[in-house]
Formats: C-alpha cells, sequence, structure tokens
C-alpha cells in the first residue's frame, strides 16, 4: 500500500492558489465595474445639466447671456456662480452667438465637465431668432 498523504496536500494547496488568482480577478473586474458605473453617472449628470440649460435658452426662460458659467453639484443642481464652491462637481459653460450670414439664426453650445475634465458633455443647436 502507498501513502497518499504528501498528495493531498499538494493538491489543497493548489486548490487554494487557483481560488487566491481567481477572487483577484473577480475583485479587478468588481472594482472596474465600480468605476465605470461611477464615470457613467458623472456623463449622465453632466449631460441632463447641459441639456437642461439648452432648454433654457431655448424656451428664454431664463436671462438670455450671451455667454455664461455656472456650477453644478452632484445632483446637477446650480451650486454657484463664484469660482468653484466647495460642493460643486461640475463646471457649466454657455455661448449663444448669431450665426454667420444668417441674422435670424442664433447658435447654442453647452458644454459641462467635471473637475478633472474627466467626464463631459456638450451639446450644440441653432435656434431661430426672437
Amino acid at each position: 500500500m502507498h501513502n497518499h498523504r504528501g498528495f493531498a496536500l499538494l493538491e489543497v494547496v493548489v486548490a487554494a492558489a487557483i481560488l487566491v488568482v481567481l477572487a483577484a480577478g473577480v475583485a479587478q473586474v468588481v472594482a472596474g465595474a465600480i468605476r465605470e458605473r461611477h464615470a457613467s453617472r458623472l456623463r449622465t449628470i453632466a449631460t441632463m445639466a447641459a441639456a437642461a440649460r439648452l432648454e433654457q435658452l431655448r424656451s428664454g426662460s431664463s436671462a438670455d447671456a450671451a455667454t455664461g458659467i455656472d456650477y453644478l453639484d452632484t445632483t446637477g443642481a446650480v451650486a454657484g456662480s463664484a469660482a468653484w464652491p466647495p460642493q460643486a462637481v461640475f463646471v457649466r459653460r454657455w455661448t449663444a452667438q448669431a450665426v454667420n450670414g444668417h441674422p435670424d439664426l442664433i447658435a447654442v453650445h453647452v458644454d459641462v465637465a467635471t473637475r478633472d475634465g474627466a467626464s463631459t458633455a456638450c451639446l450644440s443647436t441653432v435656434l431661430g431668432a426672437r
């Protein structure tokens, strides 16, 4: 009869090593998914904030400044217009200018970006002059 105790220990060590490698791989995938979810959330908020400002300019329901800037919090609400208030996550800039050769048309561009510039949204449209 042969003693197989040494082989059983070796099998346990190999199995444990495989589990550690698999767990590390799964942890990296989960961490990447969490990062991407956060980035996607920021892009969505930036796009919604750009669309909201574009709609305000389109409807004329706000001051129709040719250019402007404001700062937004994590929900997309205005946090202030001073340089980067502490609660601000996004900066939103917009321009509205006449289209060359077409005095009845106004080109509007809205850009929203995070402080680090990693997540941005840019929306543009052309409006008929009021």
